[in-house]
Protein backbone atom coordinates (compact mmCIF):
# COMPACT_ATOMS: atom_id res chain seq x y z
CA UNK A 1 0.00 0.00 0.00
CA UNK A 2 1.30 3.76 -1.02
CA UNK A 3 2.36 5.06 2.52
CA UNK A 4 0.59 8.37 1.35
CA UNK A 5 -2.49 6.07 1.23
CA UNK A 6 -1.88 4.50 4.86
CA UNK A 7 -1.32 7.79 6.39
CA UNK A 8 -4.65 9.21 4.95
CA UNK A 9 -6.20 6.23 6.31
CA UNK A 10 -4.79 6.62 9.97
CA UNK A 11 -4.50 9.97 10.30
CA UNK A 12 -8.65 10.63 8.82
CA UNK A 13 -10.25 12.30 11.89
CA UNK A 14 -6.82 14.56 12.60
CA UNK A 15 -7.10 16.01 9.00
CA UNK A 16 -11.11 16.16 9.71
CA UNK A 17 -10.53 17.79 12.65
CA UNK A 18 -7.32 20.18 10.88
CA UNK A 19 -9.93 20.80 7.67
CA UNK A 20 -12.92 21.67 9.14
CA UNK A 21 -11.20 24.08 11.58
CA UNK A 22 -10.03 25.97 8.66
CA UNK A 23 -12.80 25.21 6.53
CA UNK A 24 -14.71 27.06 9.21
CA UNK A 25 -13.22 30.17 8.42
CA UNK A 26 -13.96 30.39 4.57
CA UNK A 27 -16.98 33.64 4.37
CA UNK A 28 -20.01 31.08 3.09
CA UNK A 29 -18.97 28.40 5.86
CA UNK A 30 -20.03 30.53 8.57
CA UNK A 31 -22.79 29.56 10.65
CA UNK A 32 -22.71 26.35 9.31
CA UNK A 33 -22.33 23.58 12.28
CA UNK A 34 -19.19 21.04 11.60
CA UNK A 35 -22.04 18.18 10.78
CA UNK A 36 -22.73 20.14 7.73
CA UNK A 37 -19.35 21.32 7.11
CA UNK A 38 -17.99 17.91 6.86
CA UNK A 39 -20.66 16.14 5.04
CA UNK A 40 -19.09 14.19 1.92
CA UNK A 41 -15.09 14.97 3.49
CA UNK A 42 -14.32 11.68 4.72
CA UNK A 43 -15.94 9.84 1.88
CA UNK A 44 -13.82 12.31 -0.49
CA UNK A 45 -10.96 11.02 1.72
CA UNK A 46 -11.82 6.79 1.77
CA UNK A 47 -11.76 7.48 -1.99
CA UNK A 48 -9.20 9.81 -2.43
CA UNK A 49 -6.76 7.58 -0.72
CA UNK A 50 -8.31 4.43 -2.88
CA UNK A 51 -7.38 6.57 -5.65
CA UNK A 52 -3.65 7.00 -5.00
CA UNK A 53 -3.14 3.49 -4.26
CA UNK A 54 -4.31 2.26 -7.37
CA UNK A 55 -2.72 5.53 -9.29
CA UNK A 56 -5.75 6.47 -10.86
CA UNK A 57 -5.33 8.31 -13.31
CA UNK A 58 -8.79 8.56 -15.03
CA UNK A 59 -11.22 11.18 -15.17
CA UNK A 60 -13.59 10.55 -12.43
CA UNK A 61 -11.11 9.23 -9.31
CA UNK A 62 -13.90 10.22 -6.58
CA UNK A 63 -16.46 9.42 -8.82
CA UNK A 64 -19.70 11.03 -8.15
CA UNK A 65 -18.69 12.75 -4.67
CA UNK A 66 -17.54 15.93 -5.84
CA UNK A 67 -20.86 16.65 -7.65
CA UNK A 68 -22.73 16.08 -4.72
CA UNK A 69 -20.84 18.12 -2.46
CA UNK A 70 -21.11 20.65 -4.88
CA UNK A 71 -25.02 20.15 -4.96
CA UNK A 72 -25.28 20.70 -1.09
CA UNK A 73 -22.79 23.53 -1.15
CA UNK A 74 -24.74 25.64 -3.51
CA UNK A 75 -27.91 25.14 -1.43
CA UNK A 76 -25.76 26.42 1.91
CA UNK A 77 -25.20 29.57 0.01
CA UNK A 78 -21.80 29.02 -1.54
CA UNK A 79 -20.10 30.48 -4.43
CA UNK A 80 -18.08 28.67 -6.72
CA UNK A 81 -14.83 30.38 -5.35
CA UNK A 82 -15.84 28.67 -2.06
CA UNK A 83 -16.29 25.42 -2.97
CA UNK A 84 -12.76 25.35 -4.57
CA UNK A 85 -11.38 26.80 -1.64
CA UNK A 86 -12.29 23.76 -0.15
CA UNK A 87 -10.77 21.48 -1.88
CA UNK A 88 -7.33 23.49 -2.14
CA UNK A 89 -7.62 23.46 1.79
CA UNK A 90 -8.26 19.83 1.79
CA UNK A 91 -5.02 19.70 0.06
CA UNK A 92 -3.08 21.40 2.17
CA UNK A 93 -3.89 19.68 5.51
CA UNK A 94 -2.90 16.73 4.02
CA UNK A 95 0.30 17.88 2.52
CA UNK A 96 0.96 19.64 5.88
CA UNK A 97 0.21 16.77 8.38
CA UNK A 98 2.24 14.30 6.11
CA UNK A 99 5.22 16.65 6.19
CA UNK A 100 5.08 16.96 9.97
CA UNK A 101 4.47 13.43 10.80
CA UNK A 102 4.35 11.04 7.75
CA UNK A 103 7.42 8.68 7.37
CA UNK A 104 9.77 10.79 5.33
CA UNK A 105 13.25 10.85 6.45
CA UNK A 106 15.25 13.57 7.58
CA UNK A 107 16.40 14.80 4.47
CA UNK A 108 13.15 14.26 2.20
CA UNK A 109 11.64 16.33 4.73
CA UNK A 110 13.16 20.17 3.50
CA UNK A 111 12.37 18.58 -0.30
CA UNK A 112 9.12 19.00 0.15
CA UNK A 113 8.97 22.80 0.69
CA UNK A 114 9.32 23.43 -3.35
CA UNK A 115 5.99 21.29 -3.58
CA UNK A 116 4.03 23.04 -1.35
CA UNK A 117 4.93 26.49 -2.75
CA UNK A 118 4.57 24.78 -6.05
CA UNK A 119 0.51 23.67 -5.02
CA UNK A 120 0.16 27.24 -3.01
CA UNK A 121 1.25 29.16 -6.22
CA UNK A 122 -0.86 26.89 -8.57
CA UNK A 123 -3.96 27.51 -6.11
CA UNK A 124 -3.73 30.76 -6.31
CA UNK A 125 -3.84 30.76 -9.83
CA UNK A 126 -7.11 28.92 -9.87
CA UNK A 127 -8.63 30.90 -6.89
CA UNK A 128 -7.83 34.31 -9.45
CA UNK A 129 -8.92 31.97 -12.67
CA UNK A 130 -12.18 31.39 -10.74
CA UNK A 131 -12.33 34.71 -9.19
CA UNK A 132 -12.07 36.23 -12.83
CA UNK A 133 -14.90 33.93 -14.52
CA UNK A 134 -17.37 34.15 -11.77
CA UNK A 135 -16.77 38.19 -12.13
CA UNK A 136 -17.64 37.68 -15.76
CA UNK A 137 -20.22 35.13 -15.83
CA UNK A 138 -22.24 37.44 -12.50
CA UNK A 139 -21.73 40.44 -15.13
CA UNK A 140 -22.94 39.00 -18.41
CA UNK A 141 -25.92 37.31 -15.76
CA UNK A 142 -26.58 40.94 -14.21
CA UNK A 143 -26.74 42.39 -17.73
CA UNK A 144 -29.12 40.05 -18.86
CA UNK A 145 -31.67 40.21 -16.19
CA UNK A 146 -31.76 43.92 -16.43
CA UNK A 147 -32.34 43.79 -20.27
CA UNK A 148 -35.24 41.29 -19.76
CA UNK A 149 -36.64 43.41 -16.61
CA UNK A 150 -36.68 46.07 -19.20
CA UNK A 151 -38.42 44.37 -22.06
CA UNK A 152 -40.92 42.40 -20.57
CA UNK A 153 -42.63 45.72 -18.79
CA UNK A 154 -43.63 46.67 -22.29
CA UNK A 155 -46.21 43.58 -22.74
CA UNK A 156 -46.65 43.16 -18.83
CA UNK A 157 -47.93 46.67 -19.20
CA UNK A 158 -50.35 46.22 -22.23
CA UNK A 159 -51.49 43.10 -20.29
CA UNK A 160 -52.73 45.18 -17.45
CA UNK A 161 -54.22 48.10 -19.26
CA UNK A 162 -56.18 45.56 -21.19
CA UNK A 163 -57.41 43.74 -17.54
CA UNK A 164 -58.04 46.91 -15.80
CA UNK A 165 -59.88 48.81 -18.70
CA UNK A 166 -62.27 45.61 -18.83
CA UNK A 167 -62.49 45.50 -14.98
CA UNK A 168 -63.59 49.47 -15.73
CA UNK A 169 -66.51 47.82 -17.42
CA UNK A 170 -67.39 44.62 -14.90
CA UNK A 171 -71.52 45.55 -15.31
CA UNK A 172 -70.99 45.39 -19.11
CA UNK A 173 -69.24 42.38 -19.39
CA UNK A 174 -70.60 38.97 -17.93
CA UNK A 175 -69.21 37.57 -14.79
CA UNK A 176 -66.97 34.86 -15.93
CA UNK A 177 -65.25 37.60 -18.25
CA UNK A 178 -65.07 39.77 -15.40
CA UNK A 179 -63.57 36.74 -12.67
CA UNK A 180 -60.59 36.02 -15.68
CA UNK A 181 -59.86 40.01 -16.16
CA UNK A 182 -59.57 39.91 -11.98
CA UNK A 183 -57.37 37.37 -12.47
CA UNK A 184 -55.47 38.50 -14.93
CA UNK A 185 -54.54 41.80 -13.74
CA UNK A 186 -53.69 40.05 -10.04
CA UNK A 187 -51.21 37.87 -11.80
CA UNK A 188 -49.88 40.83 -13.36
CA UNK A 189 -49.72 42.61 -10.68
CA UNK A 190 -47.43 40.12 -9.22
CA UNK A 191 -45.28 39.89 -11.81
CA UNK A 192 -44.86 43.43 -11.89
CA UNK A 193 -43.20 43.26 -8.68
CA UNK A 194 -41.39 40.72 -9.81
CA UNK A 195 -39.71 42.58 -12.60
CA UNK A 196 -39.36 45.24 -10.34
CA UNK A 197 -37.28 43.04 -7.59
CA UNK A 198 -35.17 41.61 -10.70
CA UNK A 199 -34.34 45.22 -12.26
CA UNK A 200 -33.50 46.59 -8.14
CA UNK A 201 -31.49 43.46 -8.49
CA UNK A 202 -29.53 44.01 -11.58
CA UNK A 203 -29.54 47.54 -11.00
CA UNK A 204 -27.40 47.38 -7.74
CA UNK A 205 -25.09 44.62 -8.92
CA UNK A 206 -24.31 47.01 -12.15
CA UNK A 207 -24.46 50.35 -10.23
CA UNK A 208 -22.52 50.29 -7.23
CA UNK A 209 -25.72 49.69 -5.26
CA UNK A 210 -29.62 50.89 -4.83
CA UNK A 211 -30.07 54.85 -5.68
CA UNK A 212 -31.33 56.98 -2.33
CA UNK A 213 -33.41 59.96 -2.86
CA UNK A 214 -34.33 61.19 0.88
CA UNK A 215 -37.40 63.52 1.61
CA UNK A 216 -38.42 64.87 5.15
CA UNK A 217 -41.72 62.87 6.52
CA UNK A 218 -43.01 61.35 9.72
CA UNK A 219 -41.85 57.77 10.20
CA UNK A 220 -45.11 57.03 12.25
CA UNK A 221 -47.18 58.45 10.48
CA UNK A 222 -45.90 56.71 6.79
CA UNK A 223 -45.62 53.35 8.32
CA UNK A 224 -49.07 53.64 10.23
CA UNK A 225 -50.24 54.08 6.68
CA UNK A 226 -48.32 51.39 4.91
CA UNK A 227 -48.95 49.02 7.88
CA UNK A 228 -52.92 49.79 7.58
CA UNK A 229 -52.87 49.37 4.05
CA UNK A 230 -51.06 45.78 4.18
CA UNK A 231 -53.46 44.64 7.12
CA UNK A 232 -56.29 45.90 4.48
CA UNK A 233 -54.68 43.54 2.20
CA UNK A 234 -54.99 40.67 4.15
CA UNK A 235 -57.71 40.81 6.53
CA UNK A 236 -57.46 37.47 7.70
CA UNK A 237 -54.21 37.98 9.24
CA UNK A 238 -53.64 39.80 12.64
CA UNK A 239 -51.02 42.63 11.44
CA UNK A 240 -49.91 45.01 14.21
CA UNK A 241 -48.32 48.23 14.27
CA UNK A 242 -46.48 49.80 17.27
CA UNK A 243 -45.36 53.25 18.05
CA UNK A 244 -44.09 55.18 20.93
CA UNK A 245 -46.80 57.93 21.18
CA UNK A 246 -45.10 59.91 23.51
CA UNK A 247 -42.95 62.68 23.06
CA UNK A 248 -40.47 60.90 20.46
CA UNK A 249 -39.42 62.42 17.55
CA UNK A 250 -40.17 59.81 14.38
CA UNK A 251 -38.98 63.03 12.11
CA UNK A 252 -36.52 61.42 9.25
CA UNK A 253 -34.98 62.01 5.80
CA UNK A 254 -35.64 58.41 4.17
CA UNK A 255 -36.72 57.42 0.59
CA UNK A 256 -40.40 57.19 1.12
CA UNK A 257 -40.40 54.46 -1.59
CA UNK A 258 -37.76 52.60 -0.96
CA UNK A 259 -38.67 52.33 3.07
CA UNK A 260 -42.29 50.68 1.94
CA UNK A 261 -40.71 48.25 -0.15
CA UNK A 262 -38.84 47.20 2.80
CA UNK A 263 -41.82 47.10 4.78
CA UNK A 264 -43.67 45.18 1.87
CA UNK A 265 -40.94 42.51 1.39
CA UNK A 266 -40.47 41.88 5.67
CA UNK A 267 -44.26 42.14 6.36
CA UNK A 268 -44.67 39.35 3.55
CA UNK A 269 -41.90 37.05 4.34
CA UNK A 270 -43.50 37.12 7.80
CA UNK A 271 -47.33 36.48 6.50
CA UNK A 272 -45.72 33.91 4.09
CA UNK A 273 -43.30 31.76 6.74
CA UNK A 274 -44.58 32.89 10.21
CA UNK A 275 -47.60 33.17 12.49
CA UNK A 276 -49.64 35.65 13.46
CA UNK A 277 -49.50 38.19 15.09
CA UNK A 278 -46.90 39.81 12.51
CA UNK A 279 -45.87 43.40 14.59
CA UNK A 280 -44.43 46.00 13.56
CA UNK A 281 -42.67 48.40 15.89
CA UNK A 282 -40.59 51.84 15.68
CA UNK A 283 -38.38 52.84 18.59
CA UNK A 284 -36.75 56.36 18.52
CA UNK A 285 -32.87 55.98 19.39
CA UNK A 286 -31.75 59.07 18.76
CA UNK A 287 -29.79 59.65 15.72
CA UNK A 288 -31.13 56.18 14.32
CA UNK A 289 -35.03 55.15 14.31
CA UNK A 290 -35.32 51.42 14.18
CA UNK A 291 -37.84 49.49 12.43
CA UNK A 292 -39.02 45.75 14.36
CA UNK A 293 -41.09 43.26 12.33
CA UNK A 294 -41.55 40.13 13.94
CA UNK A 295 -44.04 37.03 14.02
CA UNK A 296 -44.14 33.52 15.54
CA UNK A 297 -42.47 30.73 14.21
CA UNK A 298 -39.00 29.88 13.68
CA UNK A 299 -36.14 29.64 11.02
CA UNK A 300 -34.12 26.80 10.82
CA UNK A 301 -30.56 27.55 12.14
CA UNK A 302 -28.71 26.27 9.03
CA UNK A 303 -31.34 28.50 6.54
CA UNK A 304 -30.68 31.47 9.18
CA UNK A 305 -26.79 32.41 7.86
CA UNK A 306 -28.29 32.83 4.58
CA UNK A 307 -31.41 34.71 4.50
CA UNK A 308 -29.75 37.86 2.58
CA UNK A 309 -28.21 36.18 0.21
CA UNK A 310 -29.59 36.41 -3.64
CA UNK A 311 -31.56 33.55 -5.26
CA UNK A 312 -31.17 31.48 -2.60
CA UNK A 313 -33.40 28.79 -3.33
CA UNK A 314 -36.36 29.30 -0.52
CA UNK A 315 -36.51 25.38 0.53
CA UNK A 316 -39.56 25.96 2.81
CA UNK A 317 -41.82 25.08 -0.28
CA UNK A 318 -40.05 23.28 -2.50
CA UNK A 319 -38.14 26.64 -3.19
CA UNK A 320 -41.47 28.28 -5.20
CA UNK A 321 -41.93 31.12 -2.87
CA UNK A 322 -40.73 33.62 -5.37
CA UNK A 323 -37.35 34.51 -6.71
CA UNK A 324 -35.37 35.17 -3.44
CA UNK A 325 -34.90 39.40 -3.99
CA UNK A 326 -37.13 39.76 -0.91
CA UNK A 327 -35.04 39.79 1.57
CA UNK A 328 -31.36 41.03 -0.26
CA UNK A 329 -33.47 43.87 -1.46
CA UNK A 330 -34.40 44.79 2.11
CA UNK A 331 -30.69 44.41 2.87
CA UNK A 332 -29.53 46.90 0.30
CA UNK A 333 -32.01 49.19 0.87
CA UNK A 334 -31.03 49.36 4.58
CA UNK A 335 -27.13 49.64 3.47
CA UNK A 336 -27.99 51.99 0.86
CA UNK A 337 -29.36 54.41 3.41
CA UNK A 338 -26.12 53.90 5.85
CA UNK A 339 -28.22 51.23 7.94
CA UNK A 340 -28.14 47.55 8.38
CA UNK A 341 -30.75 44.81 8.77
CA UNK A 342 -30.26 41.90 10.94
CA UNK A 343 -32.39 38.62 11.91
CA UNK A 344 -32.93 36.52 15.20
CA UNK A 345 -34.72 33.34 15.71
CA UNK A 346 -35.29 31.87 18.51
CA UNK A 347 -37.58 30.78 21.21
CA UNK A 348 -40.53 30.40 18.78
CA UNK A 349 -40.32 34.05 17.02
CA UNK A 350 -38.45 35.55 14.67
CA UNK A 351 -37.53 39.15 14.56
CA UNK A 352 -35.78 41.48 12.00
CA UNK A 353 -34.31 44.70 13.15
CA UNK A 354 -33.61 47.39 10.21
CA UNK A 355 -31.51 50.41 12.16
CA UNK A 356 -31.68 53.74 9.55
CA UNK A 357 -30.06 56.60 10.85
CA UNK A 358 -32.13 59.44 10.04
CA UNK A 359 -30.56 60.97 7.99
CA UNK A 360 -29.83 59.48 5.11
CA UNK A 361 -27.73 61.09 2.25
CA UNK A 362 -28.86 61.14 -1.46
CA UNK A 363 -27.28 58.74 -3.27
CA UNK A 364 -27.11 57.56 -6.54
CA UNK A 365 -26.39 53.96 -8.17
Amino acid sequence: MNTLTAFIREHTQVILDEWVSRAGELPSARGLPPPSLRDHVPAILDRLADAIDRRDHGPRPLEDLPEQHAALRYHEGYDPRQVVAEYRLLRHVIADLYTDRGDLSSDSRPKMKPLTVMHEAVDRAISEAVDQYAAERDRVRDEFIAILGHDLRDPLQAILFTANAQLARAREIDATTANAAARTATAATRMERMIADLLDFARGRLGGGFSVVPTRFDAREFINHIVHELAHAHPDRDIRFMADQASDDFNVDWDSDRIAQVLANLVGNALMHGTDPVSIRLTDNGGEVAITVGNRGEIPPDVLPHLFDPFVPDRSNGGRNGLGLGLYIVQQIARAHGGEVRAQSSNGETTFLVRLPRRARARTA
